[in-house]
């Protein structure tokens, strides 16, 4: 019975200590989300990065689509590089983005001048969730 009662006091001391030492946990825990509250994430990692001036044509990013269909680098052949400056993830994110915005006007440029299509403006009072959202339709199809 005494070894049980030892092993009891021991349980309690350990459980207090234990919570003393979560109490001074807490308050560092506290003290750091503080301190990381006051640091502008966006502006630290904007210090040591080049502008994000990107170019506005496929060209001048240096891509072309290939015989395939495939985006492939213009002197390399090389499919698209996400990570094009391996220490700057947001610049990479927002290059890929920009990249993205042309890729984008491209194909409705296909849309119009390959396959014959008309883009068609929804007025706002008929689609209500966003203003000038569109479609593409070939005007034959509604002959008739």
């Amino acid at each position: 019975m005494l070894v049980n009662l030892h092993s009891y006091i021991l349980l309690i001391l350990w459980t207090e200590m234990a919570q003393l030492g979560g109490h001074e946990e807490k308050e560092k825990t506290t003290a750091l989300k503080d301190l990381l509250s006051r640091i502008d994430l966006d502006e630290l990692m904007k210090k040591d990065e080049p502008p994000l001036d990107f170019p506005r044509t496929l060209e001048d990013f240096e891509y072309a689509f290939n015989e395939k269909g495939q985006l492939r680098h213009i002197k390399t052949g090389d499919p698209f590089v996400f990570n094009y400056r391996e220490d700057l993830h947001r610049w990479n994110q927002k290059r890929y983005e920009a990249l993205g915005e042309i890729i984008t006007q491209y194909v409705y440029e296909l849309l119009e001048k390959e396959c014959n299509m008309t883009k068609e403006i929804l007025p706002v009072s008929t689609f209500l969730l966003r203003n000038g959202t569109f479609y593409y339709f070939v005007i034959y199809a509604i002959v008739d």
